[in-house]
C-alpha cells in the first residue's frame, strides 16, 4: 500500500512540474511524459491487481465447490477402476504366485492401507486445487502470499475442510521416549512427522517440476513444453553397454559387498508406494488402446520405439504413478510422493516401519525376531512374497521388516545377517541382565543393531561413494562432537530416493555366485534368472557372502547390465518387457523431479546453457546425452542419467558432484536431524537421556562389518574392510579383527 502511496504522489508531482516548466525545452518535456505515463501503467496494473474480480462466492463456497469437485473426480476413478477390474485388465493376485512382472514391482512397491487413503484423499485434493485456482485465475504461489482478504478465506477454508483435526503433537510419554517408536514418529518433539513412514517425501528443490498449468501433478516436459523422448529411447541410446552385452567394466576397488549395502541401507530409508486399483488390484495400462491409457490418471507407460534391439514385439512398457499426497493437507500444495518407511537409519529392514509389522517379526516370549529354522528369518505367507524355482530343502519366502528382503541375493544375505546379530545380542544382554524382561531385550538389542547399521554406514559405506572430502566438509565423518539440530528435517528428499542412490543400479554385476573357503566359484546364477528368489541365500549364505566380499563390483559409470536393461524380471514374466533404467527415468518425471540443469544450479555449480556446458561430463558422455535427448535442450536432462554420468571429481569416492551434493545434503539431515543418533550423548528433552553412555558410543566405534560377517556366517578370514577388494596378504585371521565389547552395558556399566 505504501508503494502505491509513493507511486501516486510521485505521478502528481511530475504533471505539476510538467504543467510549470518552460515549454520551450520540448525534449525535457518528452521525457517527462514519458516517465509520468509508465507511472499511470504501473498505477493501473496496481489498481487491476488489488480490484481483481474474485468469484461472487464467499471463499468457503468456494472451496465447498472445489471439494465437491474433487470427491466427483475421486468417484470417477473409482469407477474406471472398477470398470478395469471386472473386465480383466487390473489383476488381484490368484493366491499362487505373480500375475506377471508388473505385479512384481506391485507387490515390491507395495502400497500399505494408509497410504492408499493418502492417494485418495491426494486426488480430492488436487482436483479441488485445481478448480480454485481455475475460477480465481490465480497461481498457488499468489494464493499462498494470502495477501488478500478473499485468499486468506480460501486457505482458512481449505484447512477447515481438508485437515479439521487439531494438529498432532507429542506427548510428555514420547518425548521422554527410551527407545525409538517404529513408526519413527516424534523423532522431532515438535514436529511429529519428520521422517516418520507414510509421510511426504521431502525435496532438495522445494518445488516440484510438473508440467500441467498450475504445476501440481503433471510429469515433467521439456522446458519449451514439449514431450521429453522417451525413457527407453534415452536407455537404449545412453546406459546399455553394446560392447560385450553381458558384462560391463569392473571396478578396482569396490566390492560386490558394498553394492549389497547400498541396497540394503536403500530398503532402510526409502520405500516407495505404488498407486494400486480396485480392492488393491494391479493396475495394468498396455494391455489398453492408447486413447484409454490417456483416460487412466495413474498410467505412465512408456513407449517402446519401433527399432528397440531387444523387444521388438512391443510398444509399450508397464509404468504406474507412484500414490500421492501432500506435504501438509492443512495448505494447498502440489502432489507430493509417500515414503511408506522412516527416514532414519533405525533397522526397519529388520524390524519393520509399523507396529503391526514388528509384531509379526517379534517373538514376544524371548525379545528374539523369529525363525523358522536356526538363523534365517519366518516365512512369508504371501504367494507373492518371493519365487521359488528351484528345488531344495528348507527353501522358502523370507519375512523380514521390509518387504523387498527377496528382491536378489546379495540383499537376502545381509537380511539374514541382521537377524543373527539381533538374536545374539538378545542372548547376550539376557546373561548379563537375567532380570530383563523380553520387551527391554528386544528393544535395547535393536537400538543397539540400529547404531551398528549407521557406524558402518558413515565408517565404512558413505567414504566410498562422496569420498573423504565431503565427508570432512559437512561433518558426516564419525568420532567428532555431535550436536543434535532439532530445526533439520530428516526426510528423505525426492532427489535421492528417486535418482542419486539408485546409482547403486549401475554398480550390480550380472550374476550372483557362491565361493567356498579355497576362494572357488562353485554356483553362478544370473540376475535375469533369479530376480525375487532367494535359492542362492538358502543353499549357502556364507558362501554367498564370502563372494560379495571378494569379487569386485562393477564400476561406477552411465552403464547398467543387460540382464536390468532387457531381462528385468524376466525370470517372472518373459513376456512382460522391463527396463530396470527407463523405470528410474521415468519415475522421476512422476515425481516431478527437477531436471540436472536445475539440481545442478542448486548446488552452486553455475548455470548450464548448452551441452558445451556440461562441464563435469567427458565429450564422449556430453555426446552420448546429446544423441539420447534429441529435440530438446541441455536444460531438459533427466537428473538420474546426467548423475550417474558426471565425472568423479573426489578422489577415493564414486559419485560425480551433483550427486555427492544429495547424498551430502541428505546424509547431513539423517545424521544432525536424528535426536536418537547413538552419538547423541547429550539430553534432546529434559526428561529423556542419551540413547548410549560414552562408553558404550566408543564400543559401537570398533564396529566392522566384517567382524560381524566372521561372527554369523562362520568365515575363519576376511579382509578387515569387506567393500575394499582384497589385495595379497589383505585378509586376516576373524580372531585378529576387534568386534563389539558388550562391558560398557554390564550392571556396573549401566549407572
Amino acid at each position: 500500500m505504501m508503494a502505491y502511496v509513493s507511486l501516486c504522489c510521485l505521478a502528481v508531482t511530475l504533471f505539476c512540474c510538467i504543467a510549470t516548466n518552460n515549454a520551450n525545452i520540448p525534449h525535457e518535456r518528452e521525457v517527462e511524459l514519458e516517465l509520468a505515463e509508465r507511472i499511470l501503467d504501473l498505477l493501473e496494473d496496481n489498481e487491476k491487481r488489488m480490484n481483481k474480480k474474485y468469484p461472487d462466492q464467499t471463499p468457503e463456497d468456494l472451496v465447498a465447490e472445489a471439494e465437491r469437485k474433487g470427491q466427483e473426480a475421486l468417484t470417477e476413478d473409482y469407477e474406471l477402476k472398477y470398470h478395469h477390474y471386472v473386465t480383466g485388465t487390473d489383476k488381484l493376485s490368484d493366491g499362487t504366485s505373480y500375475a506377471d512382472a508388473q505385479a512384481a514391482v506391485a507387490y515390491i512397491d507395495y502400497t500399505p492401507a494408509h497410504a492408499e487413503e493418502l492417494d485418495n484423499k491426494t486426488t480430492v485434493a488436487l482436483n479441488a486445487l485445481k478448480y480454485i485456482l481455475d475460477e480465481t485465475d490465480i497461481s498457488l504461489d499468489d494464493l499462498l502470499k494470502a495477501d488478500h482478504q478473499y485468499k486468506k478465506g480460501i486457505l482458512e477454508a481449505w484447512e477447515k475442510t481438508f485437515h479439521p483435526e487439531k494438529y498432532r503433537e507429542c506427548t510428555v510419554e514420547e518425548k521422554n521416549a527410551a527407545y525409538r517408536p517404529i513408526d519413527g514418529s516424534c523423532n522431532n518433539v515438535d514436529h511429529y512427522d519428520w521422517g516418520k513412514s507414510i509421510t511426504a517425501r521431502s525435496r532438495f528443490i522445494s518445488k516440484p517440476a510438473y508440467s500441467d498449468q498450475h504445476g501440481l501433478t503433471s510429469p515433467r516436459k521439456a522446458k519449451n513444453g514439449n514431450e521429453l523422448p522417451s525413457a527407453r529411447s534415452v536407455s537404449i541410446a545412453f546406459a546399455r553397454y553394446t560392447q560385450d552385452l553381458e558384462n560391463t567394466p569392473l571396478d578396482d576397488l569396490r566390492t560386490v559387498a558394498l553394492t549389497g549395502w547400498g541396497q540394503y541401507l536403500d530398503h532402510e530409508i526409502t520405500d516407495t508406494a505404488l498407486s494400486s486399483g480396485y480392492g488393491g488390484a494391479v493396475i495394468e495400462c498396455c494391455p489398453l488402446s492408447k486413447e484409454e491409457r490417456a483416460k487412466r490418471p495413474q498410467c505412465i507407460d512408456i513407449a517402446i520405439p519401433e527399432d528397440d534391439p531387444k523387444f521388438t514385439n512391443d510398444s509399450c512398457m508397464e509404468c504406474v504413478r507412484s500414490a500421492g499426497t501432500l506435504t501438509d493437507f492443512r495448505v494447498p500444495g502440489p502432489r507430493q510422493q509417500i515414503n511408506d518407511i522412516t527416514a532414519f537409519i533405525d533397522g526397519s529392514s529388520s524390524y519393520g516401519s509399523e507396529d503391526e509389522r514388528a509384531d509379526e517379526l517379534k517373538d514376544k516370549t524371548t525379545g528374539k525376531l523369529l525363525e523358522k529354522r536356526p538363523g534365517f528369518p519366518p516365512e512369508d505367507t504371501d504367494p507373492d512374497a518371493c519365487v521359488k524355482k528351484f528345488t531344495l530343502e528348507n527353501y522358502y519366502c523370507p519375512k523380514a521388516g521390509d518387504r523387498r528382503s527377496s528382491d536378489i541375493s546379495h540383499l537376502t544375505v545381509y537380511h539374514v545377517l541382521f537377524l543373527r546379530v539381533h538374536n545374539d545380542l538378545v542372548e547376550k544382554l539376557q546373561d548379563m541382565h537375567s532380570n530383563w524382561k523380553p520387551e527391554r531385550l528386544y528393544q535395547e538389542a535393536r537400538k543397539i543393531v540400529g547404531a551398528i547399521l549407521q557406524q558402518i554406514t558413515y565408517n565404512e559405506w558413505l567414504p566410498l561413494f562422496i569420498g573423504q572430502d565431503m565427508m570432512r566438509k559437512h561433518k558426516l565423518t564419525l568420532g567428532g562432537p555431535f550436536r543434535y539440530d532439532k530445526n533439520l528435517n530428516p526426510s528423505i528428499t525426492n532427489e535421492l530416493a528417486t535418482a542419486a542412490l539408485r546409482i547403486g543400479h549401475t554398480l550390480v554385476t550380472g550374476s550372483m555366485k557362491r565361493m567356498n573357503s579355497s576362494f572357488d566359484i562353485m554356483e553362478e546364477q544370473q540376475n535375469r534368472n533369479a530376480f525375487l528368489d532367494p535359492y542362492l541365500t538358502f543353499r549357502n549364505a556364507p558362501e554367498v557372502m564370502r563372494w560379495m566380499t571378494t569379487a569386485p563390483a562393477q564400476k561406477s559409470d552411465r552403464f547398467i547390465n543387460l540382464d536390468f536393461i532387457d531381462f528385468l524380471f524376466s525370470n517372472v514374466d518373459a513376456s512382460s518387457p522391463l527396463d530396470l533404467m527407463s523405470l528410474n527415468i521415468q519415475r522421476g518425471r512422476d515425481h516431478g523431479l527437477a531436471s540436472y540443469a536445475d539440481v545442478y544450479e542448486k548446488c552452486g555449480f553455475g548455470t548450464i546453457d548448452d551441452w558445451d556446458s556440461l562441464n563435469h561430463h567427458t565429450l564422449d558422455v556430453r555426446e552420448a546425452l546429446k544423441k539420447a535427448y534429441p529435440g530438446v535442450s541441455a536444460k531438459d536432462i533427466d537428473l538420474f542419467p546426467a548423475g550417474i554420468s558426471e565425472t568423479i571429481t573426489d578422489e577415493g569416492g564414486q559419485l560425480g558432484p551433483t550427486f555427492a551434493c544429495i547424498f551430502a545434503d541428505q546424509f547431513k539431515r539423517i545424521k544432525f536431524g536424528d535426536r536418537f543418533w547413538y552419538e547423541n550423548d547429550k539430553k534432546a528433552t529434559p526428561g529423556s537421556k542419551a540413547p548410549f553412555k560414552s562408553s558404550q558410543i566408543e564400543a559401537i566405534r570398533e564396529v566392522k562389518l566384517s567382524k560381524l560377517i566372521c561372527q554369523h556366517y562362520g568365515l575363519t578370514e576376511i579382509q578387515e574392510d569387506a567393500f575394499i577388494q582384497p589385495g595379497v596378504g589383505d585378509r586376516k585371521s576373524c580372531s585378529d579383527i576387534p568386534g563389539l565389547d558388550l562391558t560398557p552395558w554390564t550392571k556396573e556399566g549401566e549407572d
